[in-house]
């Protein structure tokens, strides 16, 4: 399995502090102002970044560490779809489906009826499809 394109930033970006230059990069690609917000969740302090116009969210652990980047391939009630998925993933637009992006990378390591989530050396890459099959988010992480 070969995913190639801006993929490739996001990644490289996901365990490296607040303050990185790598993370630095992810976010002159989505070009964009952000809102910052903070939660607790299960006794742990994350904060986020959120592109809304880009459909876009950095999750931060309680280390200022990124660990989670969520990209909205389609629009919902917050978000708008990011609209460089074609540069994203090399073979991935906003018509892919589950069969598609199985049929473009091979099977993936885990999946279920809605999703399939790729390994990729200690990241992820985990594509969540909507009830018509068509991709609906993809999240990129550390396991």
């Amino acid at each position: 399995m070969n995913f190639s394109g801006d993929v490739e930033v996001f990644l490289s970006c996901l365990g490296t502090k607040e303050s990185s230059s790598d993370i630095l990069k992810a976010v002159v690609l989505v070009a964009s102002d952000f809102d910052r917000s903070e939660t607790d969740f299960c006794g742990e302090k994350l904060s986020y970044w959120q592109f809304f116009k880009r459909g876009v969210t950095f999750r931060f652990n309680e280390h200022q560490i990124l660990d989670t980047v969520f990209i909205h391939a389609k629009e919902n009630e917050e978000y708008y779809s990011y609209p460089f998925l074609e540069d994203l993933i090399i073979g991935i637009n906003h018509k892919s489906t589950k069969q598609s992006v199985v049929k473009l990378f091979g099977n993936p390591e885990r999946e279920s009826n809605s999703w399939l989530k790729y390994k990729i050396l200690d990241s992820y890459l985990h594509f969540e499809f909507d009830k018509s099959s068509e991709l609906k988010q993809i999240t990129m992480g550390k396991f």
